[in-house]
């Protein structure tokens, strides 16, 4: 466990370098544009305006990580809030994607150069939302509650309105709906817990 809890601080260490925190910025800008549009693309002219922002999933977030490393590097560690959710969003629908793909190989179909560039880069927005989590230094039960709140509203969107995004073939509606909602559930525990731990070590 030390030698996990090591490689992850080097990791952010490194990511805090400028070069790599620039070049990280950009990566997921880029990324999200063109999430934004090679998958999302048909429904969003489709998607009312109200709805907008319920429906680019994994493209929003990469985009919102990239302002969450901007506002780190210009001294905005403390953007509380905002990084709750963004770490939420990535770990949320990073496991989307990684588990529409596994779904999609158990079915019986190959492994595509789209499934395989998709689940590797949606792992990578996983282990982005982890390494943001430690920013949360000042997170507190209010903070996990909005979030929570914000995802749940997310997932009515997607599957009580009918908005979610498209799936790859073999996937079942129902299992990625259940998913969702015990991930939103799991994800507000976590940041729930993180209040927790942080605010007993701010009173030691």
């Amino acid at each position: 466990m030390t030698a996990v809890a090591q490689t992850y601080w080097q990791v952010r260490a490194f990511i805090l370098r400028p070069w790599a925190l620039w070049t990280l910025f950009a990566i997921n800008v880029l990324a999200g544009i063109i999430g934004a549009i090679y998958w999302y693309g048909a429904d969003l002219l489709k998607t009312p305006w109200w709805a907008l922002v319920f429906v680019p999933d994994c493209p929003l977030f990469a985009v919102l990580f990239a302002v969450a490393l901007a506002g780190i590097a210009l001294g905005r560690r403390e953007w509380t809030w905002f990084n709750a959710i963004t770490t939420m969003g990535l770990i949320k629908y990073g496991t989307w994607t990684v588990t529409v793909w596994i779904l999609f190989w158990r079915a019986g179909y190959p492994a595509t150069t789209e499934s395989v560039v998709m689940t590797l880069t949606h792992i990578g927005m996983i282990l982005e939302g982890v390494v943001l989590a430690s920013f949360l230094t000042r997170i507190r039960l209010r903070h996990a509650l909005l979030a929570g709140a914000w995802f749940y509203l997310s997932d009515w969107v997607d599957y009580g309105l009918g908005f979610r995004p498209r799936m790859a073939p073999g996937v079942s509606e129902t299992f990625m709906m259940w998913e969702m909602l015990i991930a939103t559930a799991l994800l507000t525990l976590f940041l729930a817990w993180l209040a927790w731990r942080r605010r007993g070590a701010s009173a030691t």
